[in-house]
């Protein structure tokens, strides 16, 4: 993730801002282990992350998830 951060930085022609978004899966049970796994995106230049479970998607653990809230 650095290395992409720091490698769009170095090639853009607009120096405008730009997100870097990761989507990954976190346990919402567990609220501490979703925020070390976020916040090591965080650190390395993502400034977003959607929660998506694409090889499993199933409506009823996506809306138990949502009702979890995100990682802090």
């Amino acid at each position: 993730m650095r290395e992409i951060n720091t490698y769009v930085k170095e090639h853009r022609i607009s120096r405008s801002h730009f997100d870097i978004i990761v989507e990954g899966i976190t346990s919402g049970d567990n609220p501490e282990a979703a925020s070390l796994i976020v916040r090591q995106f965080a650190k390395a230049g993502a400034t977003w992350w959607i929660e998506s479970d694409w090889i499993n998607p199933n409506l009823d653990k996506i809306l138990e998830r949502v009702k979890q809230g995100p990682p802090v």
